[in-house]
């Protein structure tokens, strides 16, 4: 089969943003955890996810407080920030409507009902209350689309793009801890 360097691209960046959206879900679930876990008297800042996630410019360009609240508006919520999980779930979903041709089916409506439900309910994310239940929900949403590709898609071009884009994060995680 040939395809079109538009369409392996595509492919390719919707496993980067897939991994981006469960790794971001990941890391605020992480992170929750520690501060709950830590002593009370440990004061450590929510803004800490900022800095070690790069986002430090655009984060002061649009919040004054460096609070909980914001950070996680910022890392969940914030479709100006390219790389929050509603960015990245986003992208993901655009690359696999332009591309439905060379995917199953069903990855196209498990992608469009996980973005659907990040949408309508990030509030839980940013709540204390329901934040496990949702990241938890996004995670678990990541992971049935991986493997679905992992399990019903045909070892074609298109497998390989997005095996690829897969695969190129984890070299990177590699190569960081090397």
């Amino acid at each position: 089969m040939n395809m079109l360097s538009r369409v392996a691209a595509r492919l390719y960046w919707s496993a980067r943003y897939l991994e981006r959206a469960e790794n971001i879900a990941r890391l605020v679930s992480v992170y929750d955890d520690l501060l709950y876990d830590l002593p009370r008297d440990i004061a450590v800042s929510w803004y800490n996810l900022i800095e070690i996630s790069s986002g430090v410019a655009l984060f002061g360009q649009r919040y004054k407080i460096k609070d909980e609240r914001n950070v996680l508006k910022f890392m969940l919520a914030d479709e100006s920030n390219p790389d929050s999980l509603l960015s990245s779930l986003k992208m993901v979903r655009e690359n696999i409507r332009t591309s439905r041709d060379v995917v199953p089916g069903e990855m196209w409506e498990l992608i469009n009902e996980l973005d659907l439900y990040a949408r309508q309910n990030i509030r839980l994310g940013i709540n204390r209350s329901e934040r496990h239940t949702y990241l938890n929900n996004v995670i678990e949403g990541c992971q049935k689309i991986i493997g679905l590709l992992t399990g019903s898609m045909s070892r074609d071009a298109g497998w390989h793009f997005l095996n690829m884009g897969a695969l190129s994060g984890a070299r990177r995680y590699e190569y960081a801890h090397s």
